[in-house]
């Protein structure tokens, strides 16, 4: 099965909410020597080391506007890259780093940037979100080095943002013309402050009327690792061909005393989206 429509919007839509939260909200901050722990890995031959904290900033169209550039790593008091020695490469959106083979006790650290919201795309149901899965609050500190620290890829970290596809349909632009593709994302939202909240629902609110490129050229592996060649949003959305409109943006609070159960530092939001498109998947 090849990408259709729906595949691409959702992806696109991803890297442009995580780039504009990132640009325009500046939801980044800094870590100095942050440390990757040992995981067990879920990429055959490939030995993982994750940081405790999701995600790091990987777009050089933010590195630009402060956020640090991280495109190597500090292993032993020596940098290795991709490519160089055992370093296959960086997950960003995992925050991880591949090698392969045992870097055994070896200390692996750099000093990177952080978003304050972590952005994913999910099939899950939203009271899933909101009350079963366990989340853990990206930490305020670097850590000791230790094997429990590391997060596992299974593990997510609030402050989020959720992406779910929620259906749509077409709308016949002429008779025997080409259709108006409507796709419904609602968006997830689950901040650790009233303020954080507020503000990153204001960035997503500003986003009605405006443009969506459909970015199919991402220049991450099969499995989404940095392995030498960088990713910048504003390069991969410049030669962009097709492109959608997210048509209309819709902010819903959600009191969080209303909702028995949930944990009392969420503070949640829903955010919809209605998208317009051609819909073409050549």
């Amino acid at each position: 099965m090849i990408a259709q429509w729906d595949n691409k919007v959702m992806s696109s839509l991803m890297l442009y909410v995580d780039n504009k939260v990132l640009k325009e909200g500046k939801a980044f901050r800094h870590v100095d020597y942050a440390i990757f722990h040992p995981i067990k890995s879920r990429y055959n031959g490939l030995w993982a080391y994750a940081l405790p904290y999701k995600q790091i900033v990987g777009d050089q169209h933010v590195w630009n506007d402060g956020a640090r550039s991280v495109t190597n790593i500090q292993v032993g008091g020596s940098v290795m890259s991709p490519g160089t020695d055992d370093m296959y490469g960086i997950l960003y959106h995992k925050g991880q780093v591949l090698f392969s083979a045992d870097q055994g006790s070896t200390v692996i650290q750099q000093h990177v940037s952080i978003k304050e919201f972590n952005v994913y795309i999910t099939t899950d149901l939203e009271e899933d979100l909101l009350f079963k899965t366990k989340y853990q609050v990206n930490p305020r500190t670097s850590h000791s080095l230790s094997p429990e620290q590391g997060l596992k890829d299974e593990e997510e970290t609030f402050p989020a943002i959720f992406l779910k596809n929620m259906g749509g349909h077409n709308d016949p632009l002429c008779f025997g013309g080409t259709d108006n593709v409507k796709t419904m994302v609602r968006a997830i939202i689950l901040a650790d402050s009233a303020f954080s909240l507020d503000a990153v629902c204001n960035v997503l609110k500003n986003c009605a009327r405006k443009t969506l490129p459909i970015a199919e050229d991402i220049p991450f592996n099969s499995i989404g690792a940095f392995t030498g060649v960088i990713y910048n949003y504003g390069s991969v959305t410049q030669y962009a061909t097709d492109f959608a409109t997210i048509w209309d943006v819709k902010v819903t609070k959600i009191n969080p005393s209303e909702l028995k159960g949930l944990d009392k530092r969420v503070f949640p939001a829903v955010v919809d989206f209605e998208i317009h498109g051609y819909g073409r998947n050549t």
